[in-house]
């Protein structure tokens, strides 16, 4: 059974945003992100995918994969559970 542990929303001004699947401390499930505003990336499988408003991905934790924001446009705004 899929179940939602935690949701929230957060707006990404800085390059130092970055998050690896395979460096996080919480493990044994998985993220869903939205963007809500500009614009995020993330590297999968050796391929940089953009990620920018109204998309999503879902991802599991430990995994492959790394998130982030480059400060190249309008902050980033994301929900996450």
């Amino acid at each position: 059974m899929l179940t939602i542990g935690s949701i929230g929303w957060q707006r990404i001004q800085s390059a130092e945003y970055a998050f690896s699947g395979d460096n996080r401390p919480d493990c044994g499930h998985v993220i869903f992100q939205y963007t809500l505003s500009g614009e995020g990336y993330i590297e999968y499988e050796q391929r940089r995918v953009p990620l920018p408003k109204g998309s999503a991905f879902l991802v599991r934790i430990p995994g492959s994969h790394r998130y982030y924001y480059e400060e190249n446009g309008a902050p980033l705004g994301s929900a996450l559970a």
